[in-house]
């Protein structure tokens, strides 16, 4: 999977792809496999998440998972399946706020297929918010 920000530039150059992540238990966790309402820890230095207690400090909580596979037989590209994603985790993002709005400081994440993930079956987005800097210090949504 690919990080996409809310800007369109990709985020802090971190690509999740369906490697195993390091994880503070004992089982590692895939971005893919997580569940909305899970909160995670990424490392901008490689592919791995660690999904963590929302209560705890985190860099992003999931919000939504998006199928943006509808009508592609082969990979379409990262820019095309970012397009496909980001306005629906924009959407996705703001219904995790009161009022449908997200506040200022926070900001959306689409995680989107990389060729190798989508070769190997993945077909969603995984919609995440996060704090513009800084991590989160509890759940965004419960």
């Amino acid at each position: 999977m690919f990080r996409i920000n809310r800007s369109g530039r990709s985020g802090r150059g971190l690509a999740l792809t369906p490697q195993r992540a390091k994880h503070a238990a004992a089982a590692p966790d895939y971005i893919a496999t997580m569940a909305i309402g899970d909160c995670l820890d990424s490392d901008a230095d490689s592919a791995q998440v660690t999904r963590v207690a929302c209560d705890l400090s985190h860099d992003e909580q999931i919000a939504e998972r998006v199928d943006i596979g509808d009508g592609y037989e082969t990979y379409p590209g990262l820019a095309a399946l970012q397009e496909l994603a980001d306005p629906v985790c924009r959407i996705a993002a703001a219904a995790s706020f009161t009022g449908g709005t997200m506040p200022p400081g926070f900001e959306f994440a689409a995680h989107v297929p990389t060729e190798s993930s989508w070769n190997s079956g993945a077909r969603e987005a995984v919609c995440t918010v996060r704090q513009v800097s800084g991590k989160l210090t509890g759940p965004v949504r419960p």
